[in-house]
Formats: structure tokens, C-alpha cells, sequence
């Protein structure tokens, strides 16, 4: 049996994921972007579970999920930069990240173990985006900034890469210590649900052009 917290997590992505289908005419470009990306993480939960059952490795789907994910959590970021320079940087970050990837997947990383290489350096890039994210939006003219999903997209981001930046980057380390592994993806499921929780919160604001 996969742990409770794991079904949970799927299951708010799929409530997120119909909660944005049926926003869908309200939201901006880079929201419909985000319901995307809980799109692919829904099917990718859903994916790993059934491999798991079946006692196959799952861990080629993380590999993928990686790649994608980042691609359109990075175009959000960069429709959202407040300088032309920042979103070009955003936007080049993109097809040299799949480069790295691509690269990464045919010399260094097996696709059978955790990618420890391209997923930490995904995540320190996301995590910088939505820093730099809220931090644009300090500087605007928005008074309520629980107000603007800019604010919930990027609070969403950094609570789940970062917690992905730590676990995936010894996840090869800790694979034959069951306990240690177990413990790390419980903490890791909690926090994606608070991650979700957040996501959720973007979902639920007016539109912000």
C-alpha cells in the first residue's frame, strides 16, 4: 500500500486541476500555464502510483516531469518579469536547461535512479524565479498582495522545489536506507500538499494581466 500522504497529494491535484479547468476563462496566461503544470504533475502522480503497484520503476516519469515541468513554470516566470532583460533571461534559461537535460540523460544520469543532477538545478532556477517574483511584486503598486496570484504561484513554487532541491539531491544516497527514504518522502508529500494548498489560492484570484 503507497502511504495516505501520497493519495492525498494526488488528490489535490486533481481538485486543483478541476478548479482550474472551470476558471479557465477567468485566468490570465501565465495562470492557464500553472493549471497546466498541475496538469502534468496530476498525470504524473497518477503514473508513478500505477507503476508502483505493479512493482515496475517509475523513476523515467520523475525524469520527464522534470524537463516539462520546468519549461512552463519558467514561461509563467518570465510573462510575469517586470524588466525585459529579466524576462529574456527567463526565457534563454529554457532552452539551455533542455540542453543540460538532454545532455545530462545520455552521459551522466541513469534513467533507473533519481535525477539528482537536473532536478537540483531546475529547482535552485525555479526558486530563484519566484524569488525575484515576489520581489517585483513588493516594488509594484499592488496593496494587497494576497491578493495577486503572483504572490500564491510563487510562494507554491518555493515551498516545492526547495523541498525537492533537498530530497532529490542525496535521494540516490539515502535509496537503500528504507526508513531514512520513507521519512524524507513524507515530509516531502506534507509539503506538497501545503504547496498545493498555495496553488490553490492563485487559482482562486482575480485575473492579473
Amino acid at each position: 500500500m503507497f502511504p495516505l500522504f501520497a493519495h492525498i497529494t494526488t488528490l489535490t491535484y486533481g481538485a486543483l486541476l478541476f478548479i482550474g479547468l472551470r476558471r479557465w476563462k477567468l485566468l490570465a496566461q501565465p495562470m492557464k500555464l500553472i493549471v497546466g503544470f498541475l496538469s502534468l504533475a496530476f498525470v504524473t502522480d497518477l503514473l508513478c502510483l500505477y507503476l508502483a503497484f505493479q512493482n515496475m520503476n517509475n523513476l523515467l516519469v520523475f525524469h520527464i516531469f522534470t524537463l516539462l515541468s520546468y519549461v512552463v513554470l519558467m514561461t509563467a516566470f518570465s510573462i510575469w518579469a517586470g524588466r525585459r532583460r529579466s524576462r529574456r533571461i527567463m526565457q534563454l534559461s529554457i532552452p539551455l536547461f533542455t540542453v543540460w537535460w538532454l545532455v545530462a540523460k545520455l552521459t551522466i544520469e541513469k534513467l533507473s535512479r533519481f535525477d539528482t543532477l537536473t532536478l537540483p538545478l531546475a529547482a535552485m532556477l525555479l526558486v530563484a524565479a519566484s524569488v525575484y517574483t515576489l520581489y517585483h511584486l513588493s516594488k509594484s503598486d499592488v496593496l494587497l498582495v494576497h491578493r495577486d496570484p503572483r504572490f500564491w504561484v510563487s510562494a507554491a513554487v518555493m515551498i516545492y522545489y526547495s523541498t525537492g532541491l533537498a530530497t532529490y539531491a542525496v535521494a540516490n544516497a539515502i535509496l537503500s536506507d528504507e526508513s531514512i527514504m520513507v521519512s524524507a518522502w513524507h515530509i516531502r508529500w506534507v509539503l506538497s500538499i501545503v504547496s498545493n494548498l498555495c496553488f490553490g489560492g492563485g487559482l482562486m484570484c482575480h485575473r492579473v494581466e
